[in-house]
């Protein structure tokens, strides 16, 4: 009984000592966050292989300082930089279009840059462009032999031929879109975007480019005519009867409006008074 009774008074002893209170647990301190910025890329994965067109690069961005600005760079060598409309947000998803000139093996890099002026380390990956849009081919018709009359002893009345039927034009060709496409004012990313077609739009084809990499169509969803990439297009559809179609001109930057100096009128030229002598009047004789 006195042995268990000894711990018991130990224990009381130590309790008096710290004032009847048990000593607190000291309190957690929550790490310090950084404010330095990250970016990572979500799409195309690294690997991927590509056909050669339009490549859309999603990618995000975050710094609790806000991001500025995120930086496309496609082998070392810097293609775009888009500026976040949103700086305050924490946390950005950035949509960039790059067109690859040919095939080959690409390595693309973003980068972020936050309201503080700080960039983030590249995030990288490699991808393969692989194959040409397809050719459309071109239709020969066969020469038709003109059939040579053999002459007869006898005369027989010929027939009359009968009129060959004349094929009615036929409409523009309906497409159905493979794979989504920004529509612009002309056939190149130097015009503008418009619109934007997704896969399994329907549209009217209407012309084609010189190159024959642009399509222009009627998209008749919203009655809009614009031109999109021709990868989009089915690649077994038959475009050999659709014509070129010129490009229309390049968008340039407006320049400074010159001033026109307007020329100063001139005053008025104000004729000075004559001083007129009174005539001088007779004396009255009364």
């Amino acid at each position: 009984m006195k042995r268990n009774f000894l711990p018991i008074l130990l224990l009381a002893v130590l309790i008096s000592a710290c004032g009847g209170r048990l000593p607190a647990s000291p309190t957690p301190t929550a790490p310090a966050v950084s404010q330095f910025p990250q970016a990572w890329i979500d799409s195309p994965l690294n690997g991927s292989t590509l056909p050669l067109g339009e490549v859309e690069i999603i990618s995000h961005a975050a710094s609790l300082a806000g991001i500025a600005q995120v930086e496309l760079s496609v082998n070392d060598v810097v293609i775009r930089t888009d500026a976040n409309p949103s700086p305050s947000e924490t946390l950005n998803l950035v949509r960039q279009i790059w067109l690859p000139g040919d095939q080959g093996n690409y390595q693309i890099s973003v980068r972020a840059k936050n309201t503080l002026g700080e960039w983030s380390a590249p995030s990288k990956i490699n991808v393969i462009i692989q194959g040409v849009p397809t050719q459309i081919p071109t239709v020969t018709l066969p020469l038709t032999p003109t059939p040579t009359s053999s002459a007869t002893a006898t005369v027989t009345p010929s027939e009359t031929p009968s009129p060959t039927p004349t094929a009615s034009p036929a409409g523009p060709p309906v497409i159905v879109l493979v794979r989504n496409s920004f529509c612009r004012l002309g056939p190149g990313q130097d015009y503008r975007e418009i619109t934007a077609l997704a896969a399994g739009d329907t549209a009217e084809v209407l012309g084609i480019s010189q190159d024959r990499f642009w399509l222009f169509v009627l998209w008749p969803k919203f009655n809009v005519r614009c031109w999109i990439a021709a990868y989009a297009a089915p690649p077994d559809v038959d475009l050999s009867g659709v014509p070129v179609r010129a490009a229309p001109p390049t968008p340039t930057p407006t320049g400074a409006v010159e001033a026109t100096a307007i020329p100063s009128t001139p005053a008025p030229t104000i004729p000075l008074p004559t001083n007129t002598v009174p005539p001088t009047e007779t004396p009255y004789k009364p």
